[in-house]
């Protein structure tokens, strides 16, 4: 069982409040349930729904007034650029951009890094990483060495203009990877691909680990819809939509 730090809870509240907004479950100007009723909705502390409520509010998502209650913000109002803001908002870039991004690149990334599978120092950090990402129990460790794992196939390849490309979709790549793995079994799916990958690189064939990249993001690809569903509306969702 995974285990969910305060703050991980808060960003579960962030991410299904937020896309309740981002999809228009909620309107612009609505005020959303009080403190009270959130916490009860969600299963959380009243603390852990004011962090949330903190978090959405740097996003210009929502407005939190005291004695008043929060409402939701115009889109005009939000912070546009925000990494979360663009991969659900169906404007700008999206998961679907991302993942083709990825789906171009990270196969043959995986591939060149076997030119290098000799490289005992290599060998040796994507064995930890895939180890310590098999091992820790709460959502930002995994999101952390998912990462790191990426990063470091990245570099492998001696590339300098990949690893500034992987560094500089970061933002990214951690807010798609905090969504995703709120989709049941990702966690667990991410962790084995991993696995077979760095396996792959271990016996120096780049063919088969372009495919077991190749197929790692169609994976990531499917986890990708199953969001979506969960996103679509309350009816979808462990919590219902605040009245």
């Amino acid at each position: 069982m995974i285990r969910v730090k305060r703050s991980a809870l808060s960003s579960q509240v962030v991410d299904t409040i937020g896309g309740w907004i981002l999809t228009g479950t909620v309107h612009s100007g609505q005020t959303l349930s009080s403190e009270q009723a959130l916490s009860e909705q969600f299963g959380v502390s009243k603390t852990v729904v004011r962090e949330a409520m903190k978090i959405l509010a740097a996003k210009g998502l929502v407005t939190v007034r005291q004695g008043i209650g929060t409402t939701v913000n115009p889109r005009e109002e939000w912070q546009s650029y925000d990494p979360f803001i663009l991969l659900h908002s169906g404007q700008g870039t999206s998961f679907d951009d991302l993942i083709q991004l990825r789906q171009i690149i990270e196969p043959e990334v995986a591939a060149m890094a076997c030119e290098r599978g000799r490289d005992q120092a290599l060998l040796d950090q994507l064995g930890e990483l895939v180890r310590k990402g098999g091992e820790v129990t709460t959502v930002e460790d995994h999101v952390r060495y998912d990462l790191e794992f990426h990063q470091a196939l990245a570099a492998a390849t001696g590339n300098q203009l990949l690893v500034i490309m992987m560094n500089s979709i970061g933002q990214f790549l951690r807010a798609s990877r905090q969504a995703l793995f709120r989709v049941p079994g990702a966690v667990q799916r991410s962790s084995d691909f991993h696995q077979e990958i760095y396996q792959a690189i271990e016996r120096d064939d780049p063919a088969a680990s372009r495919d077991a990249m190749r197929r790692h993001l169609l994976q990531v690809e499917e986890d990708s819809r199953r969001l979506a569903t969960l996103e679509q509306g309350p009816d979808q969702l462990d919590s219902s939509a605040p009245a």
